[in-house]
C-alpha cells in the first residue's frame, strides 16, 4: 500500500503536534510500519532517536552538591582521591589514588608500596640476592 502525499503531510503532522509519540503509534494510526514512519520523518528532519527528558538534578549523599538522578555521586566526589603512603625502601611520602591503593590490596594482594621503579627494583635486588653486582650497590 503506497503512502500518498496527503499521508504524510498527516504523518509530519502528528510529530509536530506530539514528539513523544512513537514510530510505532504513529504507524498504527495511519496503517504503515515504523520503519516507514522512521524514514518520512528522518527526510523531514526530525529526530530519530528517542526524545530524553532533561536529567533532575539532586543533592549528594556525601558532600550536598548537586548531582544527576542517574549517577550516585556528584563529579567532585567521584574525583580520585589522593591517599599519602609512604614508600617501603626509602620511607618517603608519596600519593596515590584511593582506587588503586584498595584495588591492589584486595584483589592482587600487593602489600608493598613504592614510590617509584628504582625504589622496587632495589628492594627486589636486596630482598632475593640481586645485590651482588657492583651496579646494583646503593649508597644510603
Amino acid at each position: 500500500m503506497p503512502v500518498q502525499k496527503v499521508e504524510i503531510r498527516d504523518i509530519v503532522r502528528t510529530r509536530q503536534n506530539n514528539p513523544c509519540a512513537t514510530y510505532q503509534q504513529i504507524g498504527d494510526k495511519y496503517g504503515i510500519t515504523r520503519e516507514r514512519v522512521r524514514q518520512i520523518l528522518s527526510g523531514y528532519d526530525f529526530e530519530t532517536g528517542k526524545v530524553v527528558s532533561a536529567r533532575i538534578k539532586r543533592t549528594c549523599p556525601l558532600c550536598g552538591g548537586t548531582k544527576a538522578s542517574t549517577s550516585k555521586k556528584c563529579s567532585k566526589c567521584r574525583a580520585p582521591k589522593k591517599v599519602p603512603l609512604a614508600c617501603d625502601y626509602c620511607r618517603e611520602i608519596f600519593y596515590r589514588d584511593e582506587w588503586m591503593v584498595i584495588y591492589r590490596f584486595n584483589k592482587k594482594g600487593v602489600r608493598f608500596q613504592f614510590c617509584n621503579k628504582t625504589c622496587q627494583g632495589y628492594y627486589v635486588a636486596e630482598h632475593y640476592g640481586f645485590i651482588a653486582h657492583p651496579e646494583n650497590i646503593r649508597n644510603k
